[in-house]
């Protein structure tokens, strides 16, 4: 049995462009952002101690404009980091 393509759905003459597009073009920006938002939020609720969500969440509420929260998240961030540089140097002056 020989295949023809064109027959196909989604190719040749039956090919339907618009439901074709509209099934695989990729989230627009906002909806990104709004998705990334929920899962930042959600990690955070459930005690997440991660500097690099709370970095990227900061840096997505300070293009929101909410500068105040930004700025909280951010210098959550770097204590933290400050926190973990700190612990390492310790260790590697206990095991030298």
């Amino acid at each position: 049995m020989i295949l023809n393509i064109y027959q196909m759905k989604g190719f040749g003459k039956n090919n339907n462009k618009n439901k074709f597009y509209k099934e695989f073009i990729p989230p627009s920006i906002e909806e990104r952002i709004n998705k990334a938002i929920k899962y930042y939020k959600y990690c955070l609720d459930n005690g997440s101690k991660d500097p690099r969500i709370l970095c990227d969440y900061g840096l997505i509420l300070r293009d929101m404009g909410d500068f105040k929260s930004a700025q909280s998240m951010m210098e959550k961030s770097i204590e933290i980091c400050k926190l973990i540089a700190i612990h390492k140097l310790l260790i590697k002056v206990e095991f030298n």
